[in-house]
């Protein structure tokens, strides 16, 4: 990524989401990214990280277990 921004993660998150993949791998996903970006800014690869919004994560526990589900 050469000159990351706002269409690039856009772009990105609906790659991920055709993908299948779960709202909290995304996130991992972009986590990840956004480290190696703020590195890569550090040793001056990028002149700076891009801000990315914040991803929100809505997440239903389960109220419980049973051993059926386990066998």
């Amino acid at each position: 990524m050469k000159d990351p921004n706002a269409d690039t993660f856009t772009q990105l998150k609906m790659a991920l989401v055709r993908k299948g993949l779960v709202n909290m791998t995304q996130k991992r996903y972009f986590a990840m990214i956004c480290k190696l970006l703020t590195e890569a800014a550090k040793k001056q690869f990028i002149h700076t990280a891009p801000i990315l919004a914040p991803m929100r994560i809505d997440d239903d526990p389960r109220s419980y277990f049973n051993n059926g589900k386990y066998t």
